[in-house]
């Protein structure tokens, strides 16, 4: 199973952020930084992955309302895909 974290922290803007989620998911080159790509791709994961969200006070207070985006994001997701497991802290 692979493991991720995912340091709210290190998301201080909406540019950072999805750099910063595109490098530590390994998304595709491809990928042009839209929460309907990043569900797309969440939800098509078709190996046992753990994320685990961490500093997300510091993400929200970052990000606002995308904060809330995002995280409402990977829960969704793990609840839509059975090889997915998110855990926010």
């Amino acid at each position: 199973m692979s493991r991720i974290v995912l340091n709210g922290e290190k998301m201080i803007s909406e540019d950072l952020a999805y750099g910063y989620l595109a490098e530590k998911l390994d998304l595709p080159d491809s990928f042009d930084n839209s929460l309907d790509e990043l569900w797309n791709l969440m939800i098509d994961v078709n190996i046992p992955m753990s994320i685990q969200i961490v500093n997300t006070e510091e993400l929200l207070s970052n990000l606002g309302d995308l904060g809330e985006e995002f995280l409402q994001l990977f829960e969704d997701a793990s609840a839509e895909n059975d090889d997915l497991n998110v855990s926010i802290e």
